[in-house]
């Protein structure tokens, strides 16, 4: 059988651990990389985006009627999923910004 992951695989063993260390090649570490970054924007902008076009619905429904355990909890997931991604994207500009500065 041919195993396909055999060149990703060093065959030496790290000095703490009996499992081999994975090689990821300069390409592929780039590529994660980016990628990564992509998708963190692309995350970013659609709950940017679904705020936006909501919100008008949000205040109608939900803004006007009793405070209730399930409108706390549809809030506080709605915007700290907003503040997650925007302090995720804020730390992703300081990294880039401190990579291209070096």
């Amino acid at each position: 059988m041919i195993d396909i992951y055999s060149s990703f695989y060093a065959s030496t063993r790290g000095p703490s651990s009996g499992h081999p260390q994975f090689i990821m090649p300069d390409v592929q570490a780039l590529w994660a990389s980016y990628s990564s970054k992509q998708l963190s924007m692309a995350s970013f902008t659609l709950v940017v985006y679904d705020h936006v076009i909501t919100f008008p619905q949000e205040v109608t429904f939900f803004w006007s009627g009793p405070w209730s355990a399930a409108r706390i909890l549809y809030l506080s997931i709605r915007y700290l999923a907003l503040i997650e991604v925007i302090l995720v994207s804020m730390v992703r500009q300081r990294e880039l910004t401190r990579h291209g500065s070096n």
